[in-house]
């Protein structure tokens, strides 16, 4: 590997467990929003379809609701574990780490 150099997006991939969060919440409060949507329609037979599609795949959107959170957590993790790593090698190369002496 000598000479080959690893990016990390570290940006990129907090980014992302901040979007996927965001998302999740959405998908958490769908349902209030179909709801509300459904009674600004103004017709009684879209509304009531609106409400079906929205409530009709609450099992898939829990599903990836929790998927969505669980990648929430990693790509945030993820993103302060490359953070702390690459202080810590930066801090070991300035000679600042808290190394002990032996």
């Amino acid at each position: 590997m000598s000479g080959e150099t690893m990016i990390i997006e570290v940006d990129t991939i907090a980014a992302l467990g901040s979007s996927a969060g965001t998302i999740a919440t959405e998908f958490e409060g769908a349902n209030a929003e179909s709801d509300t949507i459904a009674g600004a329609v103004g017709h009684s037979g879209l509304s009531e379809s609106v409400r079906e599609f929205a409530h009709g795949w609450d099992d898939k959107r829990k599903k990836m609701t929790e998927a969505l959170k669980a990648m929430s957590q990693a790509a945030t993790a993820v993103a302060d574990t490359w953070k702390d790593f690459d202080k810590q090698g930066a801090d070991a190369l300035r000679g600042e780490g808290g190394q002990s002496g032996g």
